[in-house]
């Protein structure tokens, strides 16, 4: 995968929107000090920016979900396979795809977003992006912190700068009923042991603490990669797709990059 750091920027948006866009212009771009805030130590963990991607590029993104397939899926009662192991997998509720990393659609997101991620994370570099969906109804929670931190190097704070930045692009309006992210406010103040997430250690303090927001087409939800998250329920019969992008500091994605089965289930 080619890595791109920075990239065209973004503009205002034209045309019947364009108001709305520049009206949140200050908020995307503006007030550095207070957007910084929200995903460091004292802040949040987390944001969410309304109205930063145009719905003609999510439109070309669905336009082609059927050459997605599942390198990662996880079954109802919580079976879990990679890679061709996938295909034996009965009543999978989610899958994660094979990377989108080289779609002209993501580097044309990339390009709108990054501005905002070097607010937080000024070394950022583009690592991975694939599309995670959930198959409607589903119950299934899976709480957990993202790359780098899910590795035993980065999965103890040594101080509290930001390792990295995860992004996530609905495909279709959510909210709470159609399975929009959940997040635990100021969790990444804390250590999360990555086995302990994967065996359902957390389970019941995440579904306690855990907050979901309104996240329309157009939006993005950004987070402090030590934020624990996770897919939400989906009580509808029908599929939930939302893109992922993960940014990490540009100096320790080489050695993540040998342990991380995101390339191994891909099959790189």
């Amino acid at each position: 995968m080619s890595q791109w750091h920075g990239g065209k920027g973004s503009g205002r948006r034209k045309g019947n929107d364009q108001k709305s866009y520049a009206d949140n212009w200050d908020r995307i771009f503006g007030k550095k000090d207070i957007i910084n805030y929200q995903l460091s130590h004292e802040g949040r963990g987390f944001d969410i920016i309304n109205d930063i991607i145009p719905d003609s590029l999510i439109q070309r993104i669905n336009d082609r979900k059927d050459e997605l397939y599942p390198v990662r899926a996880s079954t109802h009662k919580k079976q879990y396979a990679e890679a061709e192991a996938c295909k034996k997998l009965f009543g999978i509720a989610v899958w994660w795809s094979q990377l989108t990393d080289d779609w002209d659609e993501v580097k044309e997101i990339h390009d709108l977003i990054y501005p905002q991620i070097k607010k937080h994370l000024t070394d950022a570099t583009f690592y991975a992006s694939d599309i995670v969906t959930i198959n409607g109804p589903s119950r299934w929670i899976g709480p957990h912190v993202d790359t780098p931190h899910r590795f035993e190097q980065y999965n103890n704070r040594e101080n509290n700068d930001i390792c990295g930045v995860q992004v996530i692009i609905p495909l279709d309006d959510l909210d709470k009923d159609t399975g929009a992210t959940g997040v635990v406010p100021n969790s990444h103040r804390e250590d999360w042991d990555i086995q302990d997430c994967y065996e359902g250690v957390h389970d019941e303090y995440f579904l306690e603490n855990a907050e979901q927001y309104d996240m329309p087409k157009g939006s993005i939800l950004f987070y402090n990669t030590r934020l624990m998250h996770s897919t939400m329920p989906l009580h509808l019969p029908k599929k939930r797709s939302i893109l992922l992008i993960n940014y990490i500091r540009s100096d320790i994605i080489e050695r993540i990059k040998d342990k991380d089965n995101v390339w191994s289930s891909n099959g790189k």
